[in-house]
C-alpha cells in the first residue's frame, strides 16, 4: 500500500500532500472559503495602502514638508457663536528678527499676509484676479521660487517709498497678451487701486493654477490688506535640514510662549509631518476595523477546512489504524493532518492574494472613473505577509482538532473500523 510508509516526519508530509492530490475538487472547495477570506483581507489592505499613498502624495505635492507656518487665531467661539478675537496677535518684522536669531541660521524666517486683488497693466482695461502676498526679501527661498526675468524683492524695497511687485509666470503671460513674458518687467500695473512697477517674473512651478503677485510687506497694498484687522500676518519658517525639523518646531513653540505667553489659544502652528502621521493612523484604524470584519470570512473558511478534515478522518480511520500498527507514531499522524490543513489554507492564501489584488484594481478603476482621483494600486510586502500569515494561522488553528482526533485513534479499534 503506497500510503503505508516508514513512520517518519518526512513520510507524514509526503502522505499529507498525496491525500490532497487524490481529491483535487475537495481540496479546492475546502480552500474556497480561505480564498474569499484572504482575498477580502488583501483587498482591504491594498485599498488602505493605495489611499494612504495617494493622500501622502497629495500632501507632498501641495505642501512643503520643511515649512512651518505660524498664524494667529483670529476668532473665538462663545456660546456656539464664532466671533472676531479681540486680542489677536499682529506679527511684525521685529518678530521675524527675534525668531531668526533664536533659530541661529538653521531656518529661513519670513512674514507674509495674503489677499486677493484685481491686477491690470496701467492704462489697460483687462483685469486679472490674483492672489497677492505681501512679504519680505528672501521669501522666494522659503517658497522655493526661482526668477525667470528681472529680480525678486530686495532690502531696498522695504523703505516704504518703493511700490514694486513680482508676478508669477502665469500672471505675466496674461499681462503680456502673447508677447514674451519678460516684456512686462519694468511696466506699471494697478494692484487694486495702487500703482506699482513690475520688477520680476517668477518661473513656473508644477500644477500652478492661480495668478500670483508678491509685494513688499510695507507697501501700500500690504498695509491696506492688514487695515482694520481684516488680514493678519503669518510667520513662515523654512527648515534648512529635514532632520532638524522636530527640534526647530519645538523651538518655535517655545519662542511663542516666551514672547506671547501662550500657544494653543493664540496661534495655529502647522506641522506637515503630523498630517502624515494622522493619515497613517487613520488608515491603520481603517485596516484594523475592516480586517476584523473580513476575519469573519476567514473563520468560516477555517470551519470548512475543519469539517472536511473531520470527514476525512472518518473515511480513513482504517488506514490510520494500519499505519499506527505498522509503527507510525501519534506525532506522525498529527503532522500528516496538520500538513493537509496548512496546505489547504496556504493554497487558499496564494489564490486569495491574487484575488485581492484583482479586486483592488477593479475597485480603484471604478473610483477613478467616478471621481477622477489618480489613485494607483499599491501593494506592500507587509500586506502580503499579513494575508499569508492569516491563512496559515487559520490552517493551524482549525487543523489541530481533526489532527488530534486522528492521532488519538486506537490502532486496534481503527483497524476493525468498517
Amino acid at each position: 500500500m503506497k500510503d503505508l510508509m516508514p513512520p517518519a516526519t518526512t513520510s507524514s508530509v509526503f502522505i499529507g500532500m498525496q491525500m490532497l492530490r487524490r481529491n483535487p475538487m475537495r481540496t479546492f472547495l475546502s480552500a474556497l472559503g480561505v480564498i474569499i477570506g484572504v482575498g477580502s483581507l488583501m483587498a482591504i489592505l491594498n485599498l488602505g495602502d493605495s489611499l494612504e499613498k495617494y493622500s501622502r502624495d497629495q500632501i507632498e505635492r501641495t505642501t512643503d514638508l520643511q515649512l512651518i507656518e505660524v498664524a494667529p487665531q483670529t476668532t473665538d467661539r462663545v456660546d456656539g457663536i464664532v466671533i472676531a478675537k479681540a486680542n489677536a496677535v499682529t506679527f511684525s518684522m521685529g518678530d521675524v528678527d527675534s525668531l531668526a536669531e533664536r533659530l541661529n541660521g538653521k531656518a529661513l524666517v519670513t512674514l507674509s499676509v495674503v489677499g486677493s486683488q484685481w491686477i491690470a497693466l496701467d492704462g489697460d482695461t483687462a483685469k486679472y484676479p490674483s492672489l497677492v502676498m505681501a512679504t519680505l526679501p528672501g521669501a522666494d527661498e522659503v517658497f522655493l521660487r526661482t526668477i525667470k526675468s528681472g529680480r525678486f524683492l530686495g532690502a531696498a524695497d522695504l523703505s516704504g517709498n518703493v511700490e514694486v511687485v513680482v508676478v508669477s509666470k502665469r500672471l505675466g503671460e496674461r499681462l503680456a497678451r502673447g508677447s514674451d513674458v519678460s516684456s512686462v518687467v519694468e511696466q506699471a500695473v494697478l494692484v487694486g487701486s495702487h500703482r506699482m512697477r513690475i520688477v520680476g517674473v517668477l518661473d513656473s512651478v508644477k500644477d500652478e493654477q492661480a495668478s500670483l503677485a508678491y509685494v513688499p510687506f510695507v507697501s501700500k497694498v500690504g498695509t491696506t490688506m492688514m487695515k482694520d484687522g481684516v488680514k493678519y500676518p503669518r510667520i513662515l519658517i523654512k527648515v534648512a535640514q529635514i532632520e532638524d525639523f522636530d527640534q526647530i518646531y519645538q523651538q518655535v513653540r517655545s519662542w511663542l510662549v516666551e514672547r506671547y505667553g501662550a500657544v494653543d489659544n493664540q496661534f495655529s502652528v502647522t506641522n506637515p509631518k503630523q498630517r502624515h502621521e494622522q493619515i497613517k493612523q487613520a488608515m491603520l484604524v481603517f485596516k484594523l476595523i475592516m480586517g476584523c470584519i473580513t476575519g469573519i470570512s476567514l473563520i468560516v473558511g477555517g470551519i470548512g477546512i475543519m469539517n472536511v478534515l473531520l470527514a476525512s478522518v472518518s473515511e480513513r480511520t482504517r488506514e490510520i489504524g494500519i499505519r499506527r500498527a505498522a509503527g507510525a507514531r501519534k506525532r506522525d499522524v498529527l503532522i500528516q493532518f496538520l500538513i493537509e490543513s496548512v496546505s489547504i489554507s496556504g493554497l487558499g492564501g496564494c489564490f486569495g492574494v491574487l484575488l485581492g489584488y484583482l479586486v483592488t484594481v477593479i475597485a480603484l478603476a471604478i473610483i477613478k472613473s467616478t471621481t477622477s482621483a489618480p489613485i494607483e494600486a499599491a501593494t506592500s510586502i507587509s500586506s502580503i505577509l499579513v494575508a499569508f500569515s492569516a491563512a496559515f494561522f487559520v490552517g493551524i488553528v482549525f487543523g489541530i482538532y481533526p489532527a488530534l482526533r486522528a492521532a488519538r485513534l486506537s490502532p486496534t479499534d481503527a483497524i476493525r473500523y468498517e
